[in-house]
């Protein structure tokens, strides 16, 4: 099989707020929330007739949780036009968000400032300080005046491009980025003061907010999925297979590495590893609960992989092989989720049956 070439560059992880305000996700940004849709529900008049009344029909995808549109936390900036910004990505892991039902809203404007905001649901004090004493945002000063735990710098001391905004209201973990789209290029005076000024706007409107949506499940089958990298593979169990003896976990869904703020991946049973050592062959995989309905076009889209239908594997399976390289990557929807296993060609089997048992999936 053959590798694509790079076409178009990935959306960077950037996004802000303006007239102003915005929020940085590596790795993707989210769909704006679709519209509800009804179906007539039998009911009965005073007269004891038949009537109907609409009720919410049950969603048969992941929804947005946050109850509340973009422009109801924020109108659009005047100069700025909204950006549709659905997940994309290879790895299961990179649509945890969109599955968990995350607000990401997004901003640009002729100048190429990009403005963006997100609004987590169902984020813990702890969950929060993981993010907001990490690596991206740990720099930031506190924001009293704004709120007890919010931090907030525009711009940054050491990159005039870039604001940040951190914050925890209401249940709803708040992320808010302003970015120029160019390192060199300063952040303009309006959108600095925009950020400013819009910033503690969207966190009244976040406190003010009711309780999230219920997080979406399949109809059916949903596996519990796996939080650590020892569920979906033990080091010991992956030296097995792979007829090693020091493969170990180096890279995962958290910390430095997350591909988003406040764990959200844990919320919906999404994990994503490497494994490997300086001298051993390595070994990937990842999982999301009730992601398979992401699987089509995340593959339609993707610029790494060729993907070829793989019957001999459980599920319905998509079998990739970058150029030059020994080792494979299998993508499986089952039982409504996504699982992604890359290995040894040789072995690859044996992991994706260890991964999937491990996972709950039926077949593993």
């Amino acid at each position: 099989m053959t590798t694509k070439t790079n076409r178009r560059m990935r959306g960077a992880g950037v996004a802000a707020a303006t007239a102003a305000l915005a929020l940085l996700l590596a790795g993707c940004a989210g769909a704006m929330p679709a519209a509800t849709t009804t179906t007539a529900a039998p009911a009965t008049d005073s007269t004891g007739a038949a009537s109907t009344s609409p009720t919410p029909a049950a969603a048969s995808a992941p929804t947005v949780r946050v109850p509340a549109s973009c422009d109801e936390l924020q109108p659009v900036p005047a100069g700025f036009t909204p950006v549709e910004t659905p997940p994309t990505g290879d790895s299961p892991a990179d649509y945890a968000a969109a599955r968990a039902g995350v607000l990401q809203c997004a901003y640009t404007d002729a100048a190429n400032v990009t403005l963006t905001f997100s609004v987590t649901p169902e984020v813990s004090d702890e969950d929060y300080s993981a993010t907001a004493d990490g690596v991206d945002f740990g720099p930031l000063p506190a924001a009293p005046t704004i709120g007890p735990d919010a931090r907030e710098e525009c711009p940054l001391s050491y990159r005039a491009d870039l604001c940040q905004f951190i914050d925890l209201e209401n249940g709803y973990g708040i992320t808010a980025t302003a970015y120029s789209g160019d390192q060199d290029t300063a952040l303009p005076a309006d959108v600095v003061d925009g950020f400013a000024a819009a910033v503690p706007q969207l966190v009244a409107a976040v406190t003010a907010l009711g309780a999230p949506e219920p997080l979406w499940h399949p109809s059916g089958a949903d596996i519990p999925g796996a939080v650590g990298c020892e569920n979906l593979i033990s080091d010991a169990r992956l030296n097995e297979i792979l007829g090693t003896t020091q493969a170990s976990a180096f890279k995962t869904d958290d910390g430095e590495y997350a591909r988003f703020p406040f764990r959200v991946s844990k919320q919906v049973g999404s994990e994503w590893c490497l494994w490997g050592s300086e001298t051993d062959a390595g070994a990937g995989a990842s999982v999301l609960p009730g992601g398979a309905s992401y699987l089509p076009a995340a593959m339609a889209a993707s610029e790494r992989y060729e993907w070829q239908p793989a019957p001999d594997y459980p599920g319905e399976a998509y079998l990739a092989t970058e150029d030059g390289s020994a080792q494979s990557t299998v993508n499986i929807a089952i039982e409504n989720a996504w699982v992604q296993v890359s290995g040894p060609g040789e072995v690859l089997p044996a992991l994706v049956d260890e991964v999937l048992g491990n996972v709950g999936a039926v077949g593993g």
